[in-house]
């Protein structure tokens, strides 16, 4: 059968712009499922991303408490203090205010940044954990 054929048959009409038109729909349908796969991929990765900034940022903390205990004065006086990590990177500010401390931590993982501020008191050779809480930008 040719197309001149099928086209003057009013059934052979009917029945390409049916199959026109779900392929016009499965093809619609394809375009709308991908773009949803792909912008929810975007929104895990910087999930991922963030939290990643955020683990960094404990971390570095973890570390900075540990370095406290070692040097009661450890970061006092130094301003911003930039440990660079093979994932990210951190800023450590510590202040003083007799023997308590207040120290800001900023995770850094690409584009995205977390803080932590601990707060805390130095006796004898203990540190005592007052606070520990994420800042919001």
């Amino acid at each position: 059968m040719r197309i001149n054929d099928i086209i003057h048959n009013k059934s052979g009409a009917a029945m390409i712009i049916v199959v026109v038109v779900v392929v016009a729909v499965s093809l619609i349908l394809v375009v709308t499922v991908s773009s949803l796969g792909l912008g929810e991929m975007e929104m895990g990765f910087s999930i991922s991303q963030a939290d990643e900034a955020f683990a960094i940022a404990d971390g570095c903390m973890d570390e900075t408490l540990h370095r406290i205990h070692l040097d009661n004065n450890y970061g006092i006086g130094a301003g911003t203090i930039t440990l660079t990590l093979t994932n990210g990177s951190c800023d450590i500010d510590v202040t003083q205010a007799g023997n308590d401390r207040t120290v800001i931590i900023e995770g850094v993982k690409g584009l995205y940044h977390k803080k932590i501020e601990v707060t805390l008191t130095l006796s004898g050779g203990n540190i005592t954990i007052n606070t520990w809480k994420e800042l919001t930008n």
